[in-house]
């Protein structure tokens, strides 16, 4: 059974997601782009945590998450070098 704070947290995790992906299907511009992507990772890192809290293995889930934020930083640092340069 999960409990009301998991459930909130599931329920914020579902609004970043939606955000970010608004963003990134509105592509009015790059900048837009890379913060809807940041925003929808940070919504899936939110429920790879809560998931590990209902289960009881934290660990597991910050190392998937640690995983995610590092694969979200090299995306987002390629996106805007193959972008920038004419």
């Amino acid at each position: 059974m999960i409990g009301p704070e998991a459930l909130l947290l599931l329920t914020v995790a579902g609004a970043l997601f939606a955000t970010g992906l608004v963003c990134l299907i509105a592509k009015t511009n790059l900048i837009k782009m890379i913060i809807g992507l940041e925003i929808l990772g940070k919504g899936v890192s939110l429920v790879f945590v809560t998931a590990g809290y209902v289960s009881g293995d934290v660990a597991l889930s910050q190392a998937v998450v640690f995983t995610l934020i590092i694969i979200e930083a090299v995306v987002a640092g390629e996106s805007t070098e193959t972008y920038a340069s004419p």
